[in-house]
């Protein structure tokens, strides 16, 4: 399967990289979060609100595992996706993983806190968040592509990453 994932931290800009390759690409585009919040039919705010983190982590890699069913697509991941080695498996397994890396003093300058569970309260926890998983988007991505605030640039990248693992199938 050829399927691009996109990683990285929230606020990385993978749902707007997305929706620019989808453009650009001409393939389908899933949302991980919205997928969850569809399902679940509950916002991802709610769910950490009822459930709690774990259950919102096994709606996630129930519908991981549904989207990666689905060939030549990109997926906008969550950002914690990777914390989950069953879930880095089957990315792997079905397409290539590209981690959207941001620095998080740049996230910070621009995220909307407010339908983020895990910062809503803090923003500055969004370094904690990063040091505690920057080696594992490092480890689990396929790509690393660096996203400075050009989008443009970041896209390119990608559509060129895309069409060099991929063209070999077609």
């Amino acid at each position: 399967m050829n399927n691009i994932y996109l990683t990285g931290m929230m606020g990385c800009g993978k749902t707007t990289i997305g929706q620019l390759l989808k453009e650009k690409l001409g393939i389908s585009l899933y949302d991980l979060d919205t997928e969850i919040i569809a399902k679940a039919k509950m916002s991802i705010d709610d769910i950490f609100k009822k459930y709690g983190e774990p259950h919102f982590r096994k709606l996630e890699s129930q519908v991981l595992q549904k989207i990666s069913q689905k060939n030549n697509s990109i997926v906008a991941c969550g950002g914690g996706v990777i914390l989950n080695e069953s879930n880095v498996q089957v990315m792997k397994n079905t397409g290539i993983v590209v981690y959207i890396k941001r620095l998080p003093g740049d996230i910070v300058l621009d995220v909307v806190t407010k339908n983020r569970p895990l910062i809503k309260d803090d923003i500055q926890k969004i370094f904690t968040i990063y040091e505690a998983r920057k080696q594992l988007y490092e480890q689990t991505a396929n790509f690393t592509v660096k996203n400075k605030g050009k989008i443009t640039s970041v896209v390119t990248k990608i559509v060129r990453i895309y069409n060099k693992s991929f063209q070999k199938l077609g």
